[in-house]
């Protein structure tokens, strides 16, 4: 898919799911997520970066901020190029040069997560690569489609959250109808983090989730 197809996407919808790479790449993806559950299960999780366990919403979800020296030689090319083709959209987008932070989630049995919520109204772009397969069981990343947008309805609505209420301001205007982004390792997602998101409970405790992120940041 092109970049300016992406843009328009993003533009439109706030979110674009796609197969960023052919097959022989997304099994490098797929390598990458079985070796990073290996690291997991030696506990060697600190070899990638700095490691950490999330408490709260989220529980127990491990998140790791990659020291980009310590990538596997087999996982070096891929991915650069993925995270060099998102600093050029992130470049477009979001109109501003922004250092490009590279992430990895692991899910397993995470039963306890943050409802729909969006970061904030800063433009901020993210960028997930599936590195396991993930169905609804997997607790996929999930989004209201459009939601980006600011409206006079949204504005509306951040007045009663500031006034009257302590509630998220987005689920006044959205109620929560964020739709579930399923596939297979590759499956890669940019997402507007202005609209409403949230992650899905896994039903499955021994089925392990592990997912590439690139953040712009704000």
């Amino acid at each position: 898919m092109s970049q300016k197809n992406i843009l328009n996407e993003l533009n439109l919808n706030g979110i674009i799911s796609y197969r960023e790479n052919d097959d022989i790449a997304n099994k490098l993806f797929y390598d990458f997520g079985v070796h990073c559950l290996k690291l997991l299960k030696d506990n060697k999780l600190n070899d990638l970066g700095d490691c950490e366990i999330r408490a709260g919403a989220d529980e127990g979800m491990v998140e790791i901020r990659i020291n980009e020296n310590n990538i596997p030689l087999f996982f070096q090319d891929i991915y650069f190029n993925t995270k060099n083709k998102f600093e050029s959209i992130c470049n477009s987008y979001l109109g501003s040069n922004r250092e490009i932070i590279g992430k990895i989630y692991i899910n397993h049995g995470v039963i306890k997560t943050r409802g729909a919520h969006s970061d904030g109204t800063v433009l901020q772009l993210k960028k997930f690569v599936y590195c396991t397969d993930v169905s609804i069981e997997d607790g996929p990343y999930s989004y209201q489609v459009q939601s980006h947008n600011i409206s006079i309805k949204k504005i509306i609505s951040f007045l009663i959250y500031k006034l009257f209420t302590k509630t998220d301001p987005n689920t006044y205007l959205f109620r929560d109808k964020c739709t579930p982004f399923i596939g297979d390792a590759g499956t890669t997602l940019i997402s507007d983090q202005r609209g409403l998101h949230k992650g899905i409970p896994q039903t499955d405790s021994k089925r392990f989730r592990v997912v590439l992120v690139f953040d712009s940041g704000h």
